[in-house]
């Protein structure tokens, strides 16, 4: 790395970071927001009176309490199937590199992005349903 690379990549990496978690900030921030805070236009910044009501709306309903276990085991599922396939597979192609591993490499990592927008792409449906009340699949 070039001598004058470590400010400018400081910089750049503390920049990321904040375009990453501004919006995490947002939701929390916005969370502790009062029912009359969270349709004010301008917004405000910051809760006046920050309230605990959201959560303890949410967490006591039962539909909420089993859609965290099903997620819960749904993630655990995929993980487990994830890595029974792909570590013997990422462990042969280090291992052994057969003709074409790169060609293999760039079309698995080519993926990762997609997954990362299809997993941002559901609060649109908190956005556009507002008011309408969302029924999960049976």
């Amino acid at each position: 790395m070039r001598r004058g690379a470590g400010p400018l990549l400081g910089a750049a990496t503390l920049l990321a970071m904040i375009w990453c978690l501004a919006p995490v900030l947002w939701q929390l921030v916005t969370s502790l927001k009062s029912e009359g805070q969270l349709y004010l236009s301008p917004p405000t910044w910051l809760p006046w009176a920050p309230t605990l009501a959201h959560y303890r709306a949410v967490l006591g309903e039962a539909l909420f309490v089993d859609a965290v276990i099903n997620s819960a085991l749904i993630a655990s599922g995929s993980t487990a199937i994830a890595l029974g396939l792909g570590a013997p597979a990422a462990f042969a192609l280090a291992r052994l590199r057969p003709a074409g591993s790169r060609a293999i490499l760039g079309f698995f990592l080519a993926g990762c992005p997609a997954a990362s927008v299809s997993d941002a792409g559901c609060p649109h449906l908190l956005v556009f349903n507002r008011g309408q009340e969302i029924t999960p699949a049976r």
